[in-house]
């Protein structure tokens, strides 16, 4: 695969499966290089030459112990305008860095911002939906002020909800879906997961 420069359209050096799996190892070797090694990667479109549709397809079956992993506070800004700029949507970005899209909205490049396109969702139980994500709008009304005991009551309730039949209905819902329908899932709730977790590192450092 011959690739060109894309800010001088000058012709570089063929990239072979080799080059990339060299790629892959040293990512799995040295986590603290996971990052540069992403952007290289989704750079230069390796998922192509690895034969995957997407990079996030690649991610997940690539680095299957790694789609946890989130990207250091200070190098968030750096990594998102590369990811950005190289093609990824602001989804495939957050779930890259393990944020959430609002982070990715607030540090991307001006002339990319609120640029999310279309994406379609896997087909479950025979249906295809399309999603167009919407430019993010920032909620800056204060947050009303809730008791302490009110609080404690609706966590311990919430949690109970999640060990019990909300989380019950998912799993045996899971076990009827296709494997691609359940990577989607996994997808989802990773999503969600990685907003809460973010929600907390932020006011954790107020």
């Amino acid at each position: 695969m011959t690739l060109a420069n894309m800010a001088t359209g000058e012709v570089v050096k063929s990239i072979t499966e080799a080059d990339v799996d060299a790629s892959i190892e040293r990512v799995r070797r040295h986590a603290e290089s996971i990052w540069d090694e992403w952007a290289w990667q989704v750079e230069n479109r390796t998922w192509e030459i690895k034969g995957y549709a997407s990079w996030d397809e690649m991610r997940h079956a690539e680095y299957t112990n790694l789609n946890g992993v989130q990207a250091p506070r200070a190098e968030r800004p750096e990594l998102i305008a590369r990811f950005r700029q190289a093609g990824l949507t602001q989804k495939e970005t957050a779930g890259t860095l393990g944020v959430g899209i609002n982070t990715v909205a607030r540090n991307e490049p001006a002339d990319l911002r609120g640029q999310r396109g279309p994406e379609k969702t896997p087909q479950v139980g025979g249906f295809e939906e399309e999603v167009i994500d919407a430019e993010i709008v920032e909620d800056d009304r204060p947050t009303p002020e809730v008791r302490h005991s009110d609080t404690d009551s609706a966590t311990v309730s919430f949690i109970n909800d999640l060990r019990g039949p909300w989380s019950r209905g998912i799993t045996q819902t899971a076990r009827r879906m296709t494997p691609q329908a359940r990577s989607f899932l996994i997808d989802a709730l990773q999503s969600t997961l990685d907003q809460i977790r973010e929600i907390h590192h932020e006011q954790s450092e107020v």
